[in-house]
C-alpha cells in the first residue's frame, strides 16, 4: 500500500481443502469484498484464480463481468477499482493477492507490474512456508509411528517390521491413521500392566 499510492486496501485469498479464505488483510474491507466473492462465485480475485491471469476492474459501477458481485461490494464496501494476482510456484496456485481502491481506474501500468513483483514474492514465501509446515508435520508423524512401533515391540515381543504391519493392518481396520493408533497404545500403557492381547487395540 505504501508503493502503490492507489492501492487504499490489500489482502490475500487462499484455496484450503477446496474452500477461499482470507487470512491476512491491510483492514476490515478486503475480507468483506472477499466475503461477497466467496458467497457469489464470482468476482476478480476468483477469476485471477481460476484462470490463473490478473484481473483487474477500473469501476465497480459500471462492472458487467460479475453482476451480482459488483454493485454489492461497491455498496457495503465503497471499493470501485480492484486488482488482483494468482499466486502461484511452477504451476501450482495457492490463492491471489489483492488490490482495493475506492478511486475509479486507480492502477496504472506501473502498478501492476509492482504488483506482479509482490505476487511473485508472496508465492514463493507461502510455498517456502508450506513446505516447512508438511516437513515439521511429516517428522511428527514419522516420530509418532516409531514410538508406536517401540510399544507394540516391547509389550508384543514382535520385531520392527511385525508392528509396523500391525500398525498398518490395525489402521486400516479402524479406518484411522498410524497417530491415531499411536495415541490409543499410549493410553493403554499408562493404564494397562501386563501383556495385552496381541493385536488388540
Amino acid at each position: 500500500m505504501e508503493t502503490i499510492d492507489a492501492c487504499h486496501h490489500a489482502g490475500v485469498t487462499l484455496i484450503e481443502a477446496g474452500k477461499f479464505k482470507t487470512p491476512a488483510s491491510s483492514d476490515e474491507v478486503p475480507p468483506k469484498v472477499d466475503f461477497i466473492q466467496y458467497e457469489t462465485g464470482e468476482g476478480p480475485c476468483l477469476e485471477a484464480i481460476r484462470e490463473r491471469e490478473i484481473f483487474e476492474t477500473s469501476d465497480l459501477t459500471k462492472e458487467h463481468r460479475w453482476p451480482n458481485f459488483a454493485a454489492r461490494a461497491n455498496e457495503e464496501t465503497g471499493v470501485v477499482s480492484m486488482l488482483s494476482f494468482r499466486l502461484f510456484v511452477e504451476g501450482d496456485t495457492m490463492g491471489a493477492l489483492h488490490m482495493y481502491s475506492k478511486q475509479q481506474a486507480a492502477f496504472a501500468d506501473s502498478d501492476r507490474a509492482v504488483g506482479a513483483v509482490f505476487a511473485a514474492h508472496a508465492g514463493v514465501a507461502l510455498s517456502t512456508a508450506i513446505e516447512r509446515h508438511q516437513l515439521t508435520e511429516a517428522l511428527k508423524s514419522r516420530d509418532v509411528i516409531g514410538q508406536a512401533k517401540g510399544i507394540l515391540m516391547e509389550r508384543e515381543n514382535v520385531t520392527a517390521d511385525e508392528a509396523y504391519e500391525i500398525l498398518r493392518r490395525s489402521s486400516q481396520n479402524v479406518n484411522t491413521s498410524c497417530e491415531s493408533s499411536r495415541r490409543r497404545w499410549s493410553k493403554r500403557r499408562r493404564t494397562l500392566s501386563g501383556h495385552s492381547p496381541r493385536y488388540a487395540l
